[in-house]
Formats: C-alpha cells, structure tokens, sequence
C-alpha cells in the first residue's frame, strides 16, 4: 500500500486544518508511525495530475483509492471579495499549523492586535475563534446566516438525527461576540485594505416542526469593522467524474473515492470508518 501526499507530512485535514489546541497532533504522528510498521509507504511532497500522473498510478497500483476530502471551500462572491484581509478559513487556519509543524518560519496569516470578523458558525468558524484569541487578536466577531438555534433539541430534527439548538466551543467561552441572522453584502475598503463589512439582518421562515426554510431581508444593513475576515462556510462536494479529471485519473472499476471525497464535508470518524469499509471493497475486488 502507497499513499501519496501533496503535503511535508501526512495526516490531511487532522494535520493540517484542526488547530494543535483541539488535536495534539502527537495523535496524529503516532498513528502515522503505525502505519509506517505495518509497511504502508508514504510519498510526500507530491502532486497527483503534476508530480506523477495518473496513468503512471494506473500503471504501478492493482488499484486507487481518492481520499483527498473535500478541499473546495464555498466562496463569497461580494464586492470586495479581492481586498487584502479577506481569507477563506482553511488559508489561515493551514498556515497556522504548518507553523506550529515548523514547515514555516512563521504564519503567513497572523491576527495579533487585529479586529476580526468569522463569517460561517460551524466547526471551522470556532476554530478560527480560538486560533484569533491565541494570536492575540483585539476582538473576534463571528456572524452566521441561519437564526439563533434553540437553547435544547429541536423538535425538527428527533433522535437519532443530529440535533439542531445551540452549541457553545470552549473557543466561544474564551471571549467572542456571536451573532446570528446576518447576511454578508459586501466587502468595504479603505485604501486598499479590508476596512470592514456591510451585513443585513435576516428574518427566517420556520417549518411548523421549529427548522428553519427560507430568509428575508429585515432591516437596514449595518457595518461591522475588522481589519481580518475569515470565510468559514463549508465546503462543496465534487462529483467523481471531476475529482478524477482533476487528478488526471481515468475512470475503471480499480478507482475507488472514500471519506468525504464520496460522501461530502462530515466527520471525521465517518471518514476513517468509510476508509476501512472503502479498504474491504477494495480487497473484494482484488480477490
């Protein structure tokens, strides 16, 4: 078994994009090292579809297994979007930890002194928060769309689905403002850098079970100063056909997508839980 790597180490998303803080990447290492044991082989530092091609996989492997995620973030198309101290999440919360990995002489990204605003309220959006109050940022805002959740689960979303009310990150209760029901408009600049952004409250339609189906706007819009914003909004699942014409990989049954790279932005443990169903299919097939 070989994995390539486009990155100095392996690990993905735990390495590279969950900050030291909530995963000592110990963790990560001693997993690595385990796998190193047990004769996997790791080629790092190397790009599929640049470095090595995929014919050249196809040629070499009985088969291939894509277990890249999902490294397209959604994006904000607003006036402004080019401004300096506009980031996608990732951006900053990568460079951080390659850092911290001594990969770089320092963060390309730093929010020391700086007033910032997190627009997305999930996951990445609290990672962002707590990464901003350890490099010493002045003040940390996160906005999100969606409206306040309920304090206690929703009527809308019964056991076992995952339940929708309010969820509070150790990130959060290290000092952040949180506020729900904005809509971002637009980017504003002052002299050429990110001054601040133009949001509008939102009122949403709610389903008679209590989950949310469609905004409108509420009000007159309002400014909110920063000099950092961090787009934390997800990511976009790719479709098989492109993720392997990215890779210049060409469709066989011997090609196999596992983790988010099949099932979209989730879980970690349903990646590796996917990995090892992925790893039993792969083994049946080869007979």
């Amino acid at each position: 078994v070989t994995v390539y790597d486009r990155n100095a180490s392996p690990g993905g998303l735990l390495r590279y994009g969950i900050p030291d803080f909530k995963l000592a990447k110990k963790m990560v290492e001693r997993r690595g090292a385990l796998l190193a044991q047990a004769g996997v082989q790791f080629v790092l530092g190397t790009h599929v579809g640049t470095d090595v091609s995929g014919s050249y996989l196809a040629r070499r492997h009985d088969a291939i297994v894509l277990a890249i995620g999902t490294p397209l973030a959604r994006d904000l198309a607003l006036p402004g979007r080019e401004l300096p101290g506009v980031h996608l999440a990732l951006e900053f919360l990568a460079g951080r930890n390659r850092a911290n990995a001594g990969e770089l002489p320092a963060p390309p990204i730093s929010a020391r002194g700086k007033n910032v605003l997190v627009i997305g309220g999930g996951d990445t959006g609290s990672d962002c928060v707590g990464t901003c109050r350890r490099d010493g940022a002045a003040s940390v805002t996160q906005i999100e769309i969606m409206p306040m959740p309920p304090a206690t689960r929703s009527a809308s979303t019964p056991w076992p689905d995952w339940p929708y009310q309010m969820r509070t990150s150790s990130s959060h209760e290290e000092g952040c403002e949180r506020r729900w029901g904005l809509d971002s408009v637009r980017f504003l600049d002052r002299g050429g850098r990110l001054a601040g952004v133009e949001v509008a409250p939102v009122r949403w339609e709610m389903s008679p079970a209590g989950r949310p189906l469609r905004f409108a706007l509420a009000g007159p819009s309002e400014v909110i100063a920063c000099d950092l914003a961090f787009l934390a909004l997800g990511f976009l699942r790719q479709t098989r056909t492109q993720l392997l014409s990215h890779y210049g990989i060409e469709d066989a049954e011997s090609v196999f997508l596992a983790g988010d790279a099949a099932q979209g932005p989730s879980l970690v443990v349903r990646a590796l839980a996917d990995g090892r169903a992925v790893a039993g299919r792969v083994m049946a097939w080869l007979g």
